[in-house]
């Protein structure tokens, strides 16, 4: 009788709780109806590689996309965090500068063809993450990578730093509140257990990191002597210095501007550097690009200083995109003896197109005019399409921290700028003024050398961009340019 009440009691639980347990299975049923698989993007094989539909793999990672057709270009992401496509061009454009693509992107109705192979590449190196395609699903897999790749904690002085290296160019952000800093690196990935091997310095006590789905945080615990921070971007933005210190012992901060050499009497290297390039294609005339011109007389002069005996580098030798702040710091590396930074001028306005012509040859200094400011403003506008985002014009405060560079090398650059204006003189292009100029070009800043940045001649002026596009008018500029800089070698020597 036991054994049977009991049996009852059991079946009536299962009664009881049976149309619940009905319930939450056609409940889980109809939300595994409900909820749609990934989508399969789209692609398409040629005898040589796959193409995959752009639009659909922004979808697939839920990036917002633009479309820009006043010069054919899809980009994925925001702002300054985005890479762009374009139509007919082999190169993917990214914070970090123009990447080539195998093959050039086309639009067919209304579905965007790009490189697959590539293009995941450069869109998972800018997202910090290993895009893996799976051709059965038709689907991409993200996979997380670890930007952070090592930290260590240096002391110096009375200063103490947190040395962040970075695998890419990351956003970041710093709140310090005494005593502690807190670092915020967006969008990226870290192995968080890279701060257990840290130590403890004078000032900094503590480091801890964590990670959510969007960032990865820094905090750093400092003793009550600490009373002054900063966060220090080198290497194009791959190392982050944390510099903390007790103001009341001030030492020199460590120096971002590398220390200019004294000017040499011999002169064997020379870095010539054809402006804009890539993604980037500077002024534009009729079926002409500024980017092309120089590109071509760039090599001209290369091969003839080459062939007088000079050491020749140039900032890019094909149609890729150099960040503008890059360009002086390569002729620096290389230990260049002369910078020649080449370039087309132009202007606005059909009637001044016709009228405006001419060579000028510039050098490093505070613009005297208002024609040479806009002139300095239009070049310096290309770091505008790099990661590092500059003001159009240089300021005065600026100036002030220039000037060791100025100092030692601005007397050489005027001679050189002589020299360039005496032999460019007499060709076709005529000379623009008295033909030379100062003015706050970026691409000169940090060339610890003589530096000039030569307008060839106006690539809107019907006379000029004709015979900048000719090979005899490129010819004669490079010969003219040429014989420049050989006068000034032997001047110097």
């Amino acid at each position: 009788m036991k054994d049977s009440a009991t049996c009852a009691k059991r079946l009536l639980r299962c009664d009881r709780f049976f149309p619940f347990a009905l319930f939450v299975l056609i409940l889980l049923a109809s939300l595994s109806q409900a909820t749609p698989s990934s989508p399969k993007i789209a692609t398409q094989s040629t005898d040589s590689f796959t193409w995959i539909d752009l639009s659909g793999l922004a979808n697939s990672l839920n990036l917002p996309t633009h479309w820009d057709p006043s010069i054919r270009r899809l980009q994925l992401g925001t702002g300054e965090n985005s890479v762009s496509w374009s139509i007919g061009i082999p190169w993917a454009g990214t914070p970090q500068g123009a990447k080539p693509l195998e093959g050039t992107p086309r639009l067919s109705q209304g579905t965007w063809w790009v490189p697959l192979g590539s293009s995941l590449q450069i869109l998972g190196e800018h997202l910090g993450s290993t895009l893996v395609w799976n051709s059965k699903s038709q689907q991409v897999t993200r996979r997380f990578r670890t930007d952070l790749t090592s930290m260590r904690i240096i002391s110096k002085g009375e200063t103490d730093l947190l040395e962040i290296a970075l695998a890419r160019k990351v956003a970041y952000e710093s709140t310090f509140h005494p005593p502690n800093l807190i670092l915020r690196l967006n969008d990226a990935h870290a192995d968080t257990n890279l701060t257990s091997a840290l130590k403890a310095s004078r000032y900094i006590k503590h480091v801890t990191m964590s990670q959510d789905s969007q960032s990865v945080q820094i905090q750093m615990q400092l003793t009550q002597a600490v009373d002054a921070a900063e966060v220090v971007e080198l290497d194009s933005g791959r190392t982050l210095k944390v510099q903390v210190q007790n103001s009341n012992n001030p030492v020199e901060e460590e120096a971002t501007i590398p220390t200019p050499r004294q000017p040499q009497r011999k002169l064997r290297t020379v870095v010539i550097d054809p402006g804009h390039g890539g993604k980037d294609p500077g002024a534009l005339g009729k079926d002409l690009m500024e980017k092309d011109v120089v590109l071509t007389v760039g090599r001209k002069i290369r091969d003839r200083l080459r062939r007088a005996g000079f050491i020749v580098r140039m900032t890019r030798e094909d149609d890729s995109f150099v960040e503008l702040q890059d360009r002086p710091s390569l002729a620096s590396k290389w230990k260049g003896d002369l910078f020649i930074s080449l370039h087309c001028n132009a202007v606005d306005g059909e009637e001044r197109k016709k009228k405006t012509d001419g060579f000028h040859v510039y050098i490093l200094r505070e613009a005297e005019s208002e024609e040479d400011k806009a002139i300095a403003r239009r070049e310096n506008k290309a770091a505008e399409l790099s990661a590092k985002k500059t003001k159009s014009e240089i300021t005065p405060l600026e100036w002030i921290l220039l000037e060791n560079q100025l100092n030692a090398f601005t007397k050489e650059s005027e001679r050189f700028a002589e020299f360039l204006i005496n032999d460019y003189d007499g060709g076709s292009i005529r000379k623009m003024g008295s033909g030379a100029g100062q003015a706050g070009f970026m691409v000169l800043v940090g060339a610890f050398m003589p530096a000039v940045l030569v307008e060839l001649g106006f690539i809107t002026h019907p006379d000029d961009s004709h015979y900048m596009a000719s090979e005899r008018g490129q010819d004669d500029m490079a010969d003219r340019i040429t014989k420049g800089v050989i006068q000034f070698r032997d001047s110097e020597e």
